[in-house]
């Protein structure tokens, strides 16, 4: 009886004399979920059905060891300043996750999530909903290099070059190389094939606020006046002062009409040709991107006429930052620069 009653005495010692324990582990069905704190907590563990959830915000640790759990949602700033082990997991929620390092399986990071990893390493990779990631220091993923997302990705603040359609996993594919930031770009329209539409040859006539006056060809295109780009771009490197200037620029591959305002444009052959020699002829829906200052412009309507890039007048040049009105009973644009 005393060496028992020893042994339990022995064992509350060491229980109560022992160093605090510096990670939390909850046994799931055999499984181990492990965080290792540092300057604070900021978690909570629940669960859907059988299925463990964790909840971080604003936790600050040196690991998480996260094998078990089905979703990670993020609150708030979280930082884990060593690796973060996440299995095949879920992160949602509209918080951030900073680490030095995260290993995980199949990774899908959904909503307003940002992930901000030195090193990532990952077998599937999907962002949807808006999720946004940056791996400064690169990563290694098992299938070859491959990011699925739901919706078009700008890729360290670019274009990505490469668009697959109806993947298995998500719509858009990239292969990337490190380090990359990949954040959600603007909606790209579905591509809808459309009937030819017929145009009718008219003048444009621009009245500048000192006064001067400019005639640059035109066509009428359902009521509305349109005019060639490099048409307008050759009028303002004469009229407009030098901030609304723009060169023009074309990438054959991806298909990309660049507008860069503030330099001068250089002409390419064919500029403001006389439009008695225009005829009555079918426009289709231009397939060309058009970015202006470094962003791309889906909302200009543009028509594609004999291989160029016509746009409404209006919208043109409200797109550069220039008021301009339309005056119905002159049949003049009043251009205010």
């Amino acid at each position: 009886m005393k060496r028992k009653v020893l042994v339990l005495f022995a064992v509350l010692l060491l229980t109560f004399f022992s160093p605090a324990a510096s990670a939390d582990t909850v046994v799931q069905q055999g499984q181990e979920t492990v965080l290792t704190r540092g300057a604070g907590t900021g978690y909570r563990l629940s669960f859907e059905g059988d299925k463990q959830v964790l909840t971080l915000e604003d936790f600050s640790g040196e690991a998480l060891t996260l094998p078990a759990v089905y979703k990670l949602v993020l609150r708030g700033e979280n930082r884990v300043s060593g690796t973060a082990s996440l299995g095949d997991m879920l992160v949602t929620g509209d918080g951030v996750l900073t680490a030095g390092r995260i290993q995980a399986g199949k990774l899908l990071a959904m909503g307003r999530v940002r992930l901000m990893v030195r090193q990532l390493e990952t077998g599937t990779l999907i962002l949807a909903n808006g999720a946004e990631l940056s791996a400064s220091g690169g990563w290694t993923l098992e299938n070859g290099g491959s990011v699925f997302t739901d919706r078009p990705y700008r890729v360290n603040g670019r274009e990505p070059e490469v668009y697959l359609a109806e993947t298995h996993i998500g719509r858009y594919r990239y292969e990337l190389t490190a380090p990359v930031t990949l954040t959600p770009a603007e909606e790209v329209a579905e591509e809808v094939e459309e009937p030819p539409i017929p145009t009718v040859p008219e003048d444009i006539e621009l009245q500048f606020s000192d006064g001067r006056t400019v005639t640059m060809p035109g066509y009428t295109i359902q009521d509305q006046r349109f005019c060639k780009l490099r048409d307008m771009a050759m009028v303002l490197n004469t009229y407009a002062p030098q901030s609304k200037k723009f060169a023009v620029g074309w990438d054959e591959e991806s298909r990309t009409v660049t507008l860069t305002q503030g330099l001068d444009y250089t002409p390419a052959g064919g500029e403001l040709a006389d439009n008695r020699t225009f005829t009555r002829v079918a426009a289709t829906k231009s397939q060309s991107r058009i970015r202006i200052n470094g962003r791309t412009r889906g909302d200009l309507l543009a028509y594609n006429i004999g291989g160029n890039n016509w746009l409404k007048t209006t919208e043109l040049l409200n797109a550069l930052g220039i008021q301009c009105i339309w005056d119905g009973e002159l049949d003049k644009l009043m251009v205010f620069e």
